[in-house]
């Protein structure tokens, strides 16, 4: 966004976008909402699973406050919600622009923040070592990370059905 210059882009989206009021929902930190158990088989079905988002419910959480419109916030954010009175900071778990609701979950460690895979497109997928590309039916294991100043962490690749998964 960097055609926007030196006005601080949650300005510029307010200048841009309409304040369209919407539900603030506190999602629990459990297992049952959010399994996180490790990888077990690499069947199609099982990659699928743990590589889609997390289908966030309002009926799963309980209401946490107000917000302005879905459409000014991120998923991972923690500032700016206006919920406070809890015991860790609130951080955005996810958001639905079309229904216009926010869900937020308690600390840093709430584990629909953490992804339990990763699918991406092969064509979407660049190498920096072409040679290190991995072919259909191959893993490797590597040092990776997903976003910026993140530290490092060990993760496998699996190249199956001419995409790639992350675990």
């Amino acid at each position: 966004m960097c055609f926007i210059g030196k006005v601080k882009l949650p300005v510029f989206l307010q200048q841009q976008l309409e304040v369209k009021k919407g539900k603030i929902y506190e999602m629990p930190d459990s297992e049952m909402i959010f399994p996180t158990k490790e990888l077990k088989d690499e069947s199609d079905a099982s990659l699928a699973f743990y590589c889609s988002p997390y289908k966030f419910q309002s009926n799963d959480g309980v209401l946490a406050g107000d917000h302005n419109g879905a459409h000014f916030y991120t998923i991972g954010q923690r500032k700016g919600l206006g919920v406070g009175g809890r015991a860790l900071p609130m951080f955005i778990l996810g958001t639905s622009v079309s229904e216009n609701q926010i869900f937020v979950g308690q600390g840093e460690n709430h584990r629909a923040l953490v992804r339990r895979g990763l699918f991406m497109k092969k064509a979407e997928v660049h190498w920096v070592r072409p040679d290190l590309e991995l072919k259909q039916g191959e893993e490797a294991v590597y040092d990776l990370r997903i976003r910026y100043r993140q530290p490092l962490f060990t993760g496998r690749l699996i190249c199956k059905n001419q995409n790639l998964y992350v675990f």
